[in-house]
């Protein structure tokens, strides 16, 4: 969800630079006519890819503990599905060049793959909900 707001925060604080008369701020920091980045963009897609790992493997720890029932184990396979999912949207999108697959996978924005994250959680959430009842 960080990747995703990163350029639109840079961008509303100009914004908010500039209408408040500071633009020798703007220019002093050099802010102004540049392109908003993102630095350490590669340590965080490889911090999201691990998280991401990490989440699919300890999955089926509760249900291997017998802390929670069969339904949690139904509900995980959508859930590492999309986490995977979204995994897969991270490494095509550091990959140069383009191509009809990785532009339907992720959009080239963080927001698709924030949603297939977002999805997974949902799931996730419904499947220890569902292995506590059932």
């Amino acid at each position: 969800k960080d990747l995703e707001d990163v350029q639109g925060d840079k961008t509303t604080f100009i914004k908010r630079l500039r209408a408040f008369g500071k633009q020798a701020l703007a220019e002093r920091f050099s802010l102004q006519g540049v392109e908003p980045t993102l630095k350490h963009k590669a340590f965080l897609h490889l911090l999201a890819e691990v998280a991401l790992v990490l989440a699919v493997v300890f999955s089926p720890v509760p249900f291997l503990l017998g802390l929670l029932g069969p339904a949690y184990l139904a509900l995980l396979i959508p859930t590492d599905i999309f986490f995977l999912l979204a995994l897969l949207q991270l490494v095509l999108m550091e990959r140069k060049g383009s191509g009809r697959i990785r532009t339907i996978l992720y959009g080239r924005r963080y927001g698709r793959i924030s949603k297939t994250i977002k999805m997974g959680m949902l799931f996730g959430q419904l499947a220890f909900l569902a292995g506590m009842l059932v």
